[in-house]
């Protein structure tokens, strides 16, 4: 398989058959069979420099499959988090990867955004490295969506002082979680 950079349509995927070492045949990939072998690719170290190629995949099927990998760049990690595609966002928001570079204002626009990114977020707040788990915390205790604030309560490893907050939430599920927790 090749990766080949095209004029001004961005990247695409095209397969290099050989035969006895000359090349036989080529084909480029649809959008679809791309985010396919895109998911099939090894999340190793040494692929990190074609998943920062395929983060400006056209398709949002490719870059979606790309989020959700842990061996990623500075610079994937940027250009995703920016992403409009929502799955992008979704699947970036569960990546290690991710959990080791965000900031708090990448969070931030990432909670307020989508709540299933939020609620991902929440269920895994001590895991975001970069981030004051403060800020991030009182964002996910704020937020409208009782889902957001449910998935926090349960995170075995939040902070108590949030759990303390989410006890007397107005949700009785939230604050019946937040309870059982602090017990």
């Amino acid at each position: 398989m090749n990766i080949m950079k095209m004029q001004s349509s961005g990247i695409s995927l095209k397969i290099v058959v050989e035969q006895n070492g000359m090349m036989a045949s080529e084909s480029y990939l649809s959008f679809e069979s791309a985010g396919v072998l895109t998911s099939y690719l090894e999340d190793s170290e040494s692929n990190r420099e074609v998943f920062e190629l395929l983060s400006d995949h056209p398709a949002s099927e490719v870059r979606s499959s790309v989020a959700q990998k842990d061996n990623l760049t500075e610079k994937c990690l940027g250009i995703l988090s920016k992403d409009g595609s929502i799955n992008v966002r979704r699947n970036l928001s569960r990546s290690s990867a991710f959990k080791r570079w965000a900031n708090d204002q990448v969070l931030l626009e990432f909670i307020r955004c989508d709540p299933e990114c939020a609620v991902n977020i929440a269920s895994s707040i001590e895991d975001f490295l970069t981030a004051d788990q403060t800020i991030i915390g009182k964002a996910l205790c704020d937020h409208t969506d009782p889902s957001v604030r449910y998935s926090l309560a349960g995170n075995y490893n939040a902070p108590k002082k949030l759990l303390k907050q989410l006890s007397s939430d107005q949700d009785p599920k939230v604050s019946g979680e937040a309870k059982r927790r602090l017990a």
